[in-house]
């Protein structure tokens, strides 16, 4: 947990945008930055 900077949770359907598969909602893991810029 120490690498996930915040966790979004999308409710509803967003196929436009996540694409067919995202009928329920979207998980989006967004991970924390080295200080040299690599994940």
């Amino acid at each position: 947990m120490s690498l996930v900077q915040r966790i979004e949770y999308i409710r509803g359907a967003r196929s436009a945008v996540y694409g067919s598969d995202a009928v329920g909602g979207v998980v989006n893991i967004i991970t924390r930055r080295d200080n040299d810029g690599t994940t």
